[in-house]
Formats: structure tokens, C-alpha cells, sequence
């Protein structure tokens, strides 16, 4: 484990922490970000998070989020790719 919970529970103690706060998709407007970078052993990455209302009073939201990294290794012929998609429908009631 890493973190707080590497920090407090020691060497040979499995644990975790879970962070249980929710995505909602409730912006009134058409609102989204995009940041990028680049870090060591050629690692860049990329996302995105949209959120709009699908309707006109509000009531339904969409939101997507997407990611892209890729980096290579210190190991030789090592490299990872990954790709994230997530994506929820809020109704408000």
C-alpha cells in the first residue's frame, strides 16, 4: 500500500483505503476540462471530463470522463499503454 494507509499500517499488514466520494454529472451547463502532461521515462498523458444536460429542465445529466497515458520503462522493451472510459447518467428526481 502506498500513502497514508503504507504509512500506518507497516510492512505485512494488508489493508486499503477506499475513497467513496461519488461523480455526480450535475452541472446546470455544458462545463468540461481537458489536462495534460509529461513526466519521466517518457510518460505523457492526457484527459478529458465533460458534463451536460441532456435535458432542458435539468432533470437529466451525462458526464465522461477519458484518459490516455502512454510511458516507457527502466526496465528494456518495457512500455504501458492505458486507456480509461467512464461514464454516468444522473436523474434527478
Amino acid at each position: 500500500m502506498r500513502s497514508a494507509t503504507g504509512l500506518l499500517t507497516g510492512v505485512g499488514e494488508p489493508s486499503a483505503s477506499i475513497n467513496l466520494v461519488r461523480k455526480h454529472a450535475n452541472a446546470r451547463e455544458l462545463t468540461g476540462s481537458v489536462t495534460g502532461g509529461i513526466g519521466s521515462w517518457n510518460k505523457y498523458f492526457l484527459t478529458t471530463d465533460v458534463t451536460n444536460p441532456l435535458s432542458a429542465d435539468g432533470y437529466v445529466h451525462a458526464r465522461i470522463v477519458a484518459k490516455k497515458e502512454l510511458s516507457d520503462s527502466f526496465r528494456d522493451l518495457a512500455q504501458e499503454d492505458k486507456t480509461v472510459l467512464y461514464g454516468v447518467l444522473w436523474l434527478q428526481i
